[in-house]
C-alpha cells in the first residue's frame, strides 16, 4: 500500500500540529517496518516537511509561539530588529530562522539577544548581508547558531 500523503493542508494549531506529528511518525514506522517500497519514502519525506513563514517589516518581538518558524525581514523601508524571547517564556529545543531579504546591506536586520548570549557572546547579530539568515537553537540556557549564510 503506497504512503498516504501527509500534509493536507497547513497545520495552524497545536492540536493540528499533534495530528500532523502522529501521522508523520506513522508513515516512518511503516517504513521502517518494510511495509512501503523505496520509491514511497520520497514522498513522504515531502509531503512530512513543513515549513511556517512570516514576513515582518518593523520591529517585532519573538515569542514561544513562534518556535520553528522562518522569520523574513523586509527591510525595504527601514532597518528592523527582531527580539528573541525572554528566558522563562521557552525551553530547551526552541528554535528559529531569521531571513534578511534584499535590502539587507543598506537597511540591516538586528537579531537582539534579550540578555541571552548566542555562541557564548553578549552580543546581538546583525545581518547586513542581502538574503543572509541565521538560524539559532536555545537549550535552557543559551542560544546557538546551527546555520548561517
Amino acid at each position: 500500500m503506497p504512503l498516504a500523503p501527509i500534509r493536507d493542508t497547513i497545520p495552524t494549531s497545536t492540536s493540528e500540529q499533534s495530528t500532523h506529528n502522529t501521522r508523520v511518525v506513522s508513515e516512518i514506522s511503516r517504513v521502517i517496518s518494510g511495509a512501503v517500497s523505496q520509491s514511497d519514502v520520497q514522498s513522504l519525506i515531502d509531503s512530512a516537511i513543513y515549513l511556517s513563514t512570516m514576513t515582518k517589516s518593523a520591529a517585532y518581538p519573538l515569542v514561544s509561539a513562534d518556535n520553528g518558524k522562518i522569520v523574513l525581514v523586509n527591510t525595504t523601508s527601514a532597518a528592523v530588529t527582531i527580539t528573541l524571547p525572554a528566558a522563562a517564556s521557552i525551553s530547551s529545543g526552541w528554535n528559529i530562522t531569521i531571513k534578511a531579504l534584499g535590502n539587507a546591506a543598506t537597511n540591516n536586520v538586528t537579531i537582539a539577544r534579550n540578555s541571552h548570549t548566542i555562541d557564548g557572546a553578549a552580543a546581538d547579530i546583525t545581518l547586513n548581508t542581502n538574503y543572509s539568515f541565521r538560524t539559532l537553537v536555545y537549550d535552557g540556557s543559551a542560544f546557538y547558531i546551527i546555520g548561517r549564510f
